[in-house]
């Protein structure tokens, strides 16, 4: 399975500790608290998954440090991961960027608890207090189950896909043309910043693209993303075709 490209901005297995990113051009990956762990007893791929719990007495999570990762500008961009939760009430955060200064640009992308906003899943794009993209969609999931997620720009529109498949969203505050912010700040999975209460969530497979990734239902990945490089795939495809024409070669000599 490929999947690491040139177009991948950031791929966390979150099979060890310390976290690694496998992207082309590495961003430095740390965490905060004592609550994050590689759990290897629930996972979807490799030998681990990435696991927080959090309390605002001892807030924890995952951040990267802002290396271009979500500068996608006007570009379109894909945001995949696998998610798993013991307890479908709690507010689940998968990504959250905001600049240091009071009233700078945010990216929110959450599931909310279902005593608020019935458990909508959210992509949020803030600046100076205002919505410059806002989306939701009245996603239901159980706990214990892995769920693959897929949060997509596909040029003046923004669709989420679970499992594969598109999920109806109601748009509040449309993307259209507009130029996502360069956001300053880090990159953070899984933390809730309203009271870092995050009673036990788990992401594996963590892949952002500045591609579209995908342009309707598809078939979900059945093996970890991996990296082909072009020559060793370009090599693969001529040694086939050599073999190919060998072969007709050795026959046509009994003619």
């Amino acid at each position: 399975m490929s999947g690491i490209d040139s177009f991948t901005t950031l791929m966390l297995h979150c099979d060890t500790t310390p976290f690694i990113d496998d992207s082309l051009i590495p961003s430095s990956v740390s965490t905060t608290g004592t609550g994050v762990s590689v759990d290897n007893s629930i996972y979807v791929f490799g030998n681990g998954a990435y696991k927080v719990v959090s309390t605002s007495a001892t807030p924890s999570f995952l951040f990267v440090t802002n290396t271009g990762v979500t500068a996608f500008a006007a570009s379109n961009f894909t945001f995949n991961f696998r998610f798993y939760c013991t307890d479908t009430n709690n507010f689940d955060v998968f990504f959250m960027q905001e600049d240091t200064i009071t009233g700078g640009n945010t990216l929110n992308i959450y599931r909310n608890s279902p005593s608020i906003s019935s458990g909508r899943t959210f992509f949020i794009v803030s600046s100076a207090g205002t919505y410059h993209t806002r989306y939701y969609s009245d996603i239901v999931i159980s706990p214990n189950t892995w769920y693959t997620y897929a949060f997509v720009r596909d040029s003046s529109d923004i669709r989420f896909y679970v499992n594969g498949n598109t999920q109806s969203v109601v748009v509040t505050s449309a993307i259209g043309t507009n130029v996502m912010p360069n956001i300053a700040g880090d990159l953070q999975f899984g933390r809730n910043s309203y009271n870092n209460n995050v009673l036990g969530m788990w992401m594996d497979e963590i892949r952002i693209s500045n591609t579209l990734r995908y342009t309707g239902n598809y078939t979900v990945e059945t093996t970890a993303f991996s990296f082909v490089p072009v020559i060793l795939e370009e090599s693969r495809k001529r040694m086939s075709r050599l073999s190919y024409d060998n072969m007709m070669d050795y026959m046509m000599e009994d003619y």
